[in-house]
């Protein structure tokens, strides 16, 4: 009784695992329940989560994170991005996979936002940094080569502005007859064209997981700045996806149950008083019935006084048979002869083999292991020695 207790006990325990599981699954696959919609300004360029589209969307929406404000340009079918101390640009791209936003200057030139351009607050980092120092140069006397840089969009018929990296400035002196302007710090990306930008990346609110498994990334609650993923494969399914899903659950929890009832029957019944009996009763029936019985075999060998009345050669050193087809190796063991060795040769089919080795065959086997000549009894024994 108390082994059947402890069975269904146990069975209760693997019962709260599976149904543990499946719950855990079920929680992970439902995800938050906040989802936002998607704006954009054309159709190039979507804006969602966490970017806040103005005006079509409050200051205080739930849909958007602090930090990343958007509009729609008067005169472009582009976003335009609100850096508090940088000022407007132009969105050519967002990636939410890689968290990127690729901006330029709206006057394309975006050069000459260098000296006030300023990510601090927003939540936006450079990719890459480096320093540049530009020189105002007459248009006939600009030096050219590879540690020259012109910016078109910065020069005139009356002069031309062009970039040297610092560290090549730091060492080399300022080309003649051109006059320094400023040192700037360029965040990467191919700045110096007129239409070129820079590209930027945010590191929080972190949705790289969610954006990675195709679902909205967006607020968790309608409090605090916690994100979480919806629309993972429990919401928008198709027909077949949800009986994919239904199958994925269902399945493994009948085989659970299963499980549970096979564990508490065998557990009743190897504990019940007549289990035992019953047990090595049945046990031993499917044995007889299943269990393999052995074969008779009779053996057709020859006796030993018949064996010996078969021919037995001493092998000489020179280890030559007179057998054409014998080629210096017993065939039953494979073993080479060697002088001085005890051969013994069956009469018909003039076969030598190692006396030890034939013996054994013969005794079993009436027959010549080499091609199956029947070898007939032989009263009386030879013994004969190869001469070298």
């Amino acid at each position: 009784m108390f082994g059947a207790g402890a069975g269904v006990i146990q069975s209760s325990r693997i019962f709260s695992l599976c149904i543990l599981i499946i719950t855990t699954t079920s929680a992970k696959a439902r995800g938050p329940v906040q989802q936002c919609p998607v704006y954009a300004c054309g159709p190039t360029v979507d804006v969602r989560f966490p970017f806040q589209m103005l005006p079509y969307q409050p200051q205080n929406d739930r849909c958007a994170y602090p930090g990343f404000n958007l509009s729609c340009g008067a005169t472009s079918f582009l976003p335009t991005l609100q850096l508090p101390n940088a000022g407007n640009f132009t969105v050519q791209d967002i990636s939410y996979l890689y968290q990127q936003i690729y901006i330029s200057d709206p006057g394309n030139c975006f050069p000459g936002r260098l000296p006030r351009f300023n990510l601090s607050g927003s939540p936006f980092r450079a990719l890459d940094e480096s320093s540049f120092v530009l020189f105002r140069c007459p248009p006939d006397d600009a030096p050219t080569g590879t540690a020259y840089r012109k910016v078109p969009c910065l020069s005139s018929k009356n002069s031309t502005v062009i970039a040297m990296p610092a560290f090549i400035a730091r060492f080399a002196p300022a080309p003649y007859p051109c006059q320094e302007m400023e040192r700037v710090v360029v965040p990467g990306a191919d700045w110096v064209e007129s239409s070129g930008g820079v590209l930027l990346q945010w590191d929080s609110p972190n949705c790289r997981s969610c954006e990675a498994a195709y679902g909205l990334c967006g607020f968790k609650s309608t409090t605090g700045l916690q994100v979480g993923c919806s629309g993972l494969p429990t919401n928008g399914l198709s027909g077949s996806a949800k009986y994919g899903i239904a199958l994925g659950f269902g399945i493994p929890t009948i085989l659970c149950l299963i499980a549970v009832l096979c564990y508490v029957r065998r557990k009743i019944d190897a504990n019940s008083p007549h289990s035992h009996h019953h047990h090595h009763q049945t046990a031993l029936e499917f044995s007889t019935a299943v269990a393999p019985q052995p074969e008779v075999v009779l053996v057709g060998g020859l006796d030993q006084s018949t064996i010996d009345s078969y021919p037995k050669t001493t092998l000489g050193q020179s280890k030559r048979l007179p057998g054409p087809g014998d080629d210096g190796t017993c065939p039953i063991c494979l073993c080479e002869y060697r002088a001085e060795e005890a051969l013994r040769t069956l009469p018909e089919c003039k076969h030598y083999f190692h006396v030890h080795c034939i013996d054994a065959w013969l005794k079993l086997n009436s027959t010549c292991p080499l091609c199956r000549t029947d070898t007939p009894d032989r009263s009386s024994s030879q013994s004969r020695r190869l001469m070298s």
